[in-house]
């Protein structure tokens, strides 16, 4: 799209424009899937769609989710920093035509923007509008835990969808790069992905959740069930720490 120069046209403002973009973009989406040696996804339940909530949330344990759930979620806005805009190519373009909302971490206003950005989103009621999706973890895991969940997409109190990917191995966690935490970069998991011919891939996708009249009170609360139910789905541990609390901790290991 940017090297035909077709810049800020978005889904809204030209719809068979986005038609068209976005059924190539499922085709190479399967094309990469098959090289990094995914050929067949396990899904159960099925996506809600923005008439019956305009949030959804997964779990982030590689770079296959990312894809996977924007397919099959057809394509929904997205919350990204402001580095990956700039870092990675073509992907301003993309996050400009999904109309992203973008976090800039060294701009002290950024997080009550994006607090204010996820909120109108959640209480849309226009059933064309595209939905929201989230990764409250803020970074990539290695299945083992979910990290602490970032309150967000739950400071709104609106129903959300939980979707949980996970990534059944025989031979070697495909999203294990040997690191004490998560957050691995995008070449280790890349590479990780493509060591054996086959990865397995299953998508659990939940039934719409309505939040209790407590939960709506209390945001932290709110996302501590939404991380225990999904935990509990992929069969793994909770953390009440921040990637970042791990980062710091790995850190003064290091230099002990």
């Amino acid at each position: 799209m940017s090297l035909c120069g077709w810049r800020g046209r978005t889904r809204r403002g030209n719809p068979l424009w986005f038609a068209v973009w976005s059924n190539a973009a499922t085709v190479l989406a399967h094309i990469g899937s098959v090289f990094a040696g995914v050929y067949h996804i396990k899904v159960f339940g099925r996506f809600a769609d923005a008439s019956e909530c305009k949030v959804m949330i997964g779990n982030h344990s590689c770079i296959m989710e990312v894809i996977i759930l924007f397919i099959m979620g057809n394509f929904p806005s997205f919350v990204t920093r402001k580095e990956n805009c700039e870092k990675v190519p073509f992907f301003a373009d993309v996050a400009e035509c999904l109309s992203a909302i973008i976090v800039d971490r060294k701009d002290v206003n950024s997080r009550q923007q994006t607090a204010d950005a996820i909120r109108a989103r959640a209480k849309d009621r226009n059933p064309k509008s595209p939905q929201l999706l989230v990764f409250p973890e803020g970074t990539t895991s290695n299945q083992r835990a979910l990290f602490m969940f970032k309150q967000g997409a739950m400071v709104p109190g609106e129903p959300l969808q939980m979707v949980c990917v996970s990534f059944p191995y025989k031979h070697f966690n495909p999203c294990w790069t040997g690191r004490p935490c998560g957050g691995n970069n995008f070449s280790d998991l890349l590479m990780r992905l493509c060591s054996q011919f086959v990865n397995h891939l299953e998508v659990r996708a939940l039934p719409v959740y309505t939040p209790t009249e407590e939960e709506r009170k209390d945001p932290a609360l709110y996302a501590k069930h939404c991380q225990q139910m999904m935990a509990t789905v992929l069969r793994c541990s909770v953390s009440s720490c921040k990637y970042s609390d791990y980062e710091s901790i790995s850190t003064e290991k290091s230099r002990s």
